[in-house]
């Protein structure tokens, strides 16, 4: 019989490489191999801790024997359709543990290839499936607690939002504390599975309040300790109550798992968090579910943080625009002003207008990000409409400022699949940028060209004073702007997100005093484009609808 060694089996489709090797030191997940009969050729160590085998005394027996009666079938099915070729994923099965008892497990065959890519073996991947299943209910909520810190539901605050979402999924009560003024402990929101509960959670903390010395919370905020307690047990209740009336509303909470988890915001801590179970309701918490809860509770702190720069610049920039459109209002309303000045500062006002519709849609772009919600809208386009109606967009605005803008855009270029309206923000941003870098006199480049196979380069390029090479990074952070009478700071991040959004990148080049060029590789799917309606940017012209305008050379 044929064996495959662990190590030279490949990762299945869609996995990183060096996936069995990560597998052969986990004891979650078990990695068997087999021939095309279905006999086991390698049974990884993970198999002794999931299914209770020694992998030396399976080799040579046939994997129908790890399973239930009921399963066989099923099994001899997968495996034809892995011999030609195909990969399962997620299918869940019941096996039978070594005690005998049956064991619900997921699932991912993929087929093993020779040098000549003839299939020659089975790989399949064993994972208990309510481990699996845990696993994808805290993924799912760390999803659920940054939209909902981040954009709270009416009538809720952050730490409300934060709370509320994690209670019926993976704990059956939460409470959040928040760092107070000179070390103050202030309760921030607390939830229960069951409302009648609520007045229990409020009596804990008016007993035994979080401020105390001893108290987790306090040492959560103070020196961020976690705790955890896996199986809170009557002795563990006697130790930790502070007088028999803590200990009696302990024990009418009856909590079987408690986790207590600083927040960090950073470096510094900005509050804790208490998840607990009760008996009757979720699991209970267990060693592995850690540092999901560690992942939860961080993307929770970051959505919060993001959340609070936001409205820092809010209550920032956009009162500075108020005040100019203000100042634009009452010198048109003056009667003494000539009809010159005043054309002049509705000018401004408008100017100031579209400069805050920016700031705002720049905001709630870089909200969306956040929290998974950035929609794209995907169109078949050329790339030849994209560059010809951000360069017409442009055109006034350069030529005012005395800047010459080129339009250099390669011949033959294929269809690409975007969301037209976000990559004509992108390519704004860019452009914007470029002609206010280039200044007066200065000159700027705007093209298409072909990036290798499947991909299609947009870029900007101008001759202004070019970018410090320890900036390359930094001048894609939210908020940083290298000179603080820029823009809002979010230009240069939102367009990074959104070229990342359609599974490309943005690249900078640049030398000071030798201008900036900034390149967004924009990956291109390949189909027939007479099956596919073909969008053309709004406001874009051309012979006919969708259709690209011709190649060309163009200046402005």
């Amino acid at each position: 019989m044929r064996g495959y060694p662990l190590m030279s089996i490949p990762s299945p489709p869609d996995e990183p490489l060096g996936l069995s090797a990560a597998v052969q030191a986990s004891s979650d997940v078990a990695l068997i191999t087999t021939d095309l009969k279905g006999r086991i050729s390698v049974l990884g160590p993970g198999a002794r801790d999931l299914l209770g085998y020694e992998p030396a005394r399976m080799v040579g027996k046939d994997l129908s024997f790890v399973l239930s009666p009921d399963e066989k079938q099923a099994w001899y099915e997968l495996l034809c359709k892995v011999r030609e070729g195909d990969s399962v994923r997620g299918h869940e099965m019941v096996c039978v543990h070594r005690d005998g008892s049956p064991l619900d497990v997921r699932l991912v065959l993929w087929p093993i290839r020779s040098d000549l890519g003839d299939v020659v073996g089975v790989a399949i991947l064993v994972e208990d499936a309510l481990t699996r299943h845990r696993a994808d209910t805290f993924e799912a909520l760390s999803h659920v607690v940054t939209e909902a810190v981040c954009v709270p539901p009416e009538g809720q605050g952050c730490f409300e939002a934060l709370a509320e979402a994690c209670i019926g999924s993976v704990a059956d009560f939460c409470l959040t504390y928040s760092a107070g003024p000179d070390g103050a402990v202030l309760r921030t929101a607390g939830a229960h599975v069951r409302q009648d509960a609520l007045p229990v959670l409020e009596e804990l903390d008016r007993v035994h309040s979080p401020g105390t010395e001893g108290h987790p919370v306090r040492a959560a905020i103070q020196e961020g300790r976690e705790l955890a307690v896996w199986a809170v047990s009557p002795r563990a209740v006697k130790r930790f109550a502070r007088s028999a009336e803590h200990h009696r509303l302990i024990q009418d909470l009856q909590p079987t798992s408690v986790l207590v988890l600083p927040i960090w915001a950073g470096t510094e801590v900005m509050g804790a968090v208490i998840l607990g179970t009760v008996a009757g309701g979720t699991p209970g918490f267990q060693p592995e579910d850690l540092p999901r809860v560690r992942q939860v509770v961080g993307r929770a702190a970051f959505a919060l943080r993001s959340r609070n720069e936001a409205l820092a610049f809010v209550s920032h920039d956009l009162k500075n625009f108020l005040a100019a459109i203000e100042a634009g209002v009452r010198a048109v309303s003056d009667l003494h002003s000539s009809p010159e000045e005043k054309d002049m500062m509705l000018g401004r006002v408008l100017t100031t207008t579209q400069r805050a519709h920016q700031c705002t849609q720049d905001l709630l772009d870089a909200t969306c990000s956040e929290v998974g919600r950035l929609a794209l809208n995907r169109r078949k386009v050329f790339p030849q409409v994209l560059i010809h109606d951000a360069f017409q967009q442009m055109e006034d605005t350069a030529r005012a400022m005395q800047v010459s803008v080129r339009m250099e855009v390669e011949e033959c270029l294929p269809l690409v699949e975007v969301d037209p309206d976000r990559m004509h923000r992108v390519l704004m941003n860019l452009l914007a940028n470029a002609v206010r870098h280039a200044g007066q006199g200065g000159q700027v480049w705007l093209g298409a060209s072909r990036s290798g196979y499947g991909q299609v380069d947009l870029w900007v390029q101008d001759d202004g004073p070019g970018i410090a090479q320890e900036l390359h990074e930094r001048i894609f952070e939210r908020y940083w702007r290298g000179n603080p009478r820029g823009g809002s700071g979010l230009g240069l991040s939102i367009s990074r997100k959104l070229v990342r959004a359609h599974g490309g990148d943005i690249e900078v080049e640049s030398n000071p005093e030798k201008g900036a060029r900034f390149t967004c590789r924009i990956p291109v799917r390949h189909q027939r484009m007479e099956r596919e309606p073909v969008a053309a940017v709004p406001g874009s012209a051309g012979p006919e609808s969708g259709s690209p305008p011709p190649s060309r050379r163009r200046s402005s």
